[in-house]
């Protein structure tokens, strides 16, 4: 039988390696984690005031653009992914003999460009149908 605050483990834990921890040892409070900045009332800076922000992507936002950027936008993506698919089928076409695993690797970095490419495009040709329906011109 076990008894509390022994010093003898007994159970699931008798062939283990670890102590057993005694009951009466004091017990250290640490303040909590995450709640200092919110004690000193400090605020943290908003997205646009934060130095080094990285933007989403080379193209952040279509709807800041003018309609002639959009357009070339629009053009240079279609290009960009006409040509990520290309390599994407010319590698998926060769398997290699050896090193499997980096060929998938290097499948899946295309799957993943290829797949952002198109998120991009879908973005530019979302902003360019929502233009054409206020009746801007293109």
């Amino acid at each position: 039988s076990s008894r509390v605050g022994s010093s003898r483990p007994s159970g699931a834990w008798a062939g283990c390696a670890r102590t057993h921890v005694n009951a009466a040892a004091p017990v250290r409070r640490s303040a909590a984690m995450g709640k200092k900045r919110k004690q000193t009332g400090a605020q943290e800076p908003a997205e646009e005031e934060r130095p080094g922000k990285k933007t989403k992507g080379k193209f952040a936002d279509p709807s800041a653009l003018s309609s002639d950027d959009l357009l070339d936008r629009q053009y240079k993506l279609q290009c960009e992914l006409n040509e990520a698919r290309f390599a994407r089928e010319r590698l998926r076409s060769e398997p290699p003999a050896q090193n499997r695993i980096l060929w998938q690797r290097e499948v899946t970095r295309q799957n993943c460009a290829v797949h952002k490419l198109e998120s991009m495009l879908a973005d530019v040709q979302r902003e360019v149908t929502k233009r054409r329906e206020k009746g801007e011109s293109l």
